[in-house]
């Protein structure tokens, strides 16, 4: 089950009371709370909509609509509902200790599990000086660090980037840029030193990952690269939970705990879920 919150206001005149209902949305039970809202001029109230899946197919968009009517006036808003067989978080961090999270399903059976990793990261431990212009050029080297990374194969995932906490100076700005050649892949650059890039399956190459010093706080900053290449195989040092009963709109605790992982060491994987086929995965932080 899914629940979203969102607000109506009334911009009449008078007071005014309003019933819900929803068409559409074949094979999904839909229920707005409260269905009924009597608003005073101006006024301004909220309600939820809990969309279940029964009969709908898992993958695909059902589209419908809710409608409030005061018996003279209508006021239509659009529902567009994918059903999907998980709902998992993209990413989650913890320590070496073990941790959990909690996974939704939307399909009766099985749930299985798989791990591909963990992987220790790559760590090179460099420096980059301040960019005086603030512009990051590939073909300018100033107030830039680089480095070629070569990824194979088959790979699951490869992950670069620059984490504050391995940054020396405190409230800097660094950037991070991705290229094949002279192909822009990708880049992280927001206002802060968190700065990761993600590839799935990524195709094989030599990368060039760029660390641009828009704002060192300072003439130049320490810091640390990352890089990890997860494989599609388990390295045999996530412990994964035994499968689980799945249930439509059920909340499953997926509890993980590690062995073998060295000290000090930041460590990136996945878990991927299976009934039996692929029906997601999470990015699991080891650190």
């Amino acid at each position: 089950m899914q629940t979203v919150t969102r607000k109506v206001t009334n911009v009449g005149g008078v007071t005014a009371t309003y019933e819900a209902s929803v068409s559409g949305l074949a094979g999904i039970d839909t229920v707005v709370t409260p269905s009924t809202l009597t608003l005073n001029p101006g006024e301004t109230k909220p309600f939820t909509v809990s969309f279940t899946e029964s009969t709908a197919s898992l993958g695909a968009y059902a589209g419908g609509q809710l409608t409030w009517t005061d018996g003279s006036h209508d006021v239509r808003i659009p529902l567009i509902v994918k059903p999907v067989a998980i709902a998992a978080p993209a990413e989650v961090s913890g320590s070496a200790a073990g941790f959990s999270y909690d996974v939704t399903t939307g399909y009766a059976g099985t749930l299985d599990y798989a791990a591909r990793g963990l992987v220790a990261g790559t760590e090179t431990d460099t420096n980059v000086t301040q960019d005086p212009n603030q512009s990051f050029s590939r073909t300018d080297p100033t107030g830039t660090f680089s480095q070629d990374i070569v990824v194979p194969a088959g790979l699951s995932l490869f992950r670069v980037g620059i984490d504050e906490a391995f940054i020396t100076n405190a409230g800097t700005d660094l950037d991070v840029f991705l290229y094949n050649g002279t192909t822009f892949i990708a880049q992280a650059a927001d206002g802060d030193s968190n700065e990761m890039i993600t590839l799935v399956s990524p195709a094989a190459a030599t990368y060039t990952v760029y660390v641009h010093g828009f704002f060192t706080n300072g003439p130049s900053t320490d810091f640390t690269l990352f890089s990890w290449q997860v494989p599609t195989t388990d390295s045999g040092n996530i412990n994964l939970p035994a499968s689980a009963a799945a249930t439509v709109g059920g909340s499953i605790s997926v509890d993980l705990t590690f062995s073998g992982l060295a000290a000090d060491t930041w460590y990136l994987g996945q878990v991927v879920y299976g009934n039996p086929g692929t029906i997601g995965s999470t990015i699991v932080n080891v650190r």
